[in-house]
């Protein structure tokens, strides 16, 4: 048999083992679905804590009351120096493995039947890259715990910068990533508008009063997590431009920049307000998100 005719069955065989493995990962989170509903409620509570405290520590900055990094990376700091037991951070490590369990099967599952289109693969490629970073959170959180470790660090993003720079189009590739932000930040701000969020809600467990105070929540608070995310996609196009690792920032450096825009402290205050919005709606996403494991949603 010529090489020809056996690069059709070997490409059929990858697809087989694929659709198998596929269908025995899905037999498996079929068979654990309580326990991951129950997990990924509770990882959106803790990420909804993570961002309430963020907004605490952006408030007090605005405030002139401290100056602590306001990314998650400084809350867990803030809170691992600030709490009289290291449980609290253990449990948060433990929510925010859940909510990335849960971003996974997202990705990799599609129980949102997203398909396979560029809109719906380019969202489920999201999901996984925030279940990864969203793990290395919570190793962020028992290293605070365990280790007593600082692992905050304002020139985290630059330091990366600088390395992606000496790879081979390292420059290209920081600017596609800012323009992903870009684009995240405008989605963002799109689903605010329309408060498209709410189809993911299980809105009839709630009054009308309720479900309007909902959609206020969601949009402002996503909609400031949208311009966050957008500041954060120019500081990396700028840093792409004058190839100038530190141009680049991440969330703390975007709301810092915020700061100096006009309107200054105000500007700040208000995206500070939505953070602490946007952690509110993950913690009504904690109880009313429609998650479609199994039978539950």
């Amino acid at each position: 048999m010529t090489p020809e005719h056996l690069e059709p069955d070997l490409k059929s065989d990858i697809k087989s083992h694929a659709r198998k493995t596929k269908a025995q990962v899905e037999a498996r989170v079929e068979e654990a679905a309580p326990w991951l509903v129950r997990l990924a409620r509770f990882g959106y509570f803790c990420k909804g804590l993570m961002y309430l405290t963020i907004a605490f520590l952006a408030i007090r900055g605005a405030l002139h009351l401290g100056n602590n990094q306001t990314d998650p990376r400084g809350a867990l700091d803030y809170l691992g120096r600030n709490t009289a037991s290291d449980a609290l951070l253990i449990t948060l490590a433990v929510g925010l493995v859940g909510y990335s369990i849960w971003q996974l099967i997202r990705a990799f599952v599609d129980p949102e039947q997203q398909g396979h289109k560029a809109k719906g693969m380019m969202k489920r490629i999201g999901y996984g890259i925030s279940g990864i970073a969203y793990l290395t959170l919570a190793w962020a959180a028992l290293r605070v715990s365990w280790l007593e470790d600082r692992v905050s660090n304002p020139q985290s993003e630059e330091q990366w910068v600088a390395r992606i720079f000496e790879w081979p189009a390292g420059r290209e590739l920081v600017a596609v990533v800012g323009v992903v932000f870009l684009a995240v930040a405008l989605n963002q701000l799109y689903v605010a508008i329309r408060a498209s969020f709410m189809k993911r809600i299980k809105s009839w467990h709630l009054k009308p009063q309720e479900q309007a105070l909902v959609v206020g929540i969601g949009r402002i608070g996503i909609a400031a997590r949208g311009l966050v995310a957008g500041m954060v996609g120019w500081l990396l196009l700028r840093a792409a431009w004058y190839v100038d690792a530190s141009e680049a920032g991440g969330m703390s450096e975007a709301l810092r920049n915020f700061e100096k825009a006009p309107g200054g402290a105000i500007t700040f205050l208000m995206i500070a307000i939505g953070m602490l919005l946007y952690g509110l709606y993950a913690w009504i996403q904690a109880r009313y998100r429609k998650i479609p494991i199994g039978q539950h949603d």
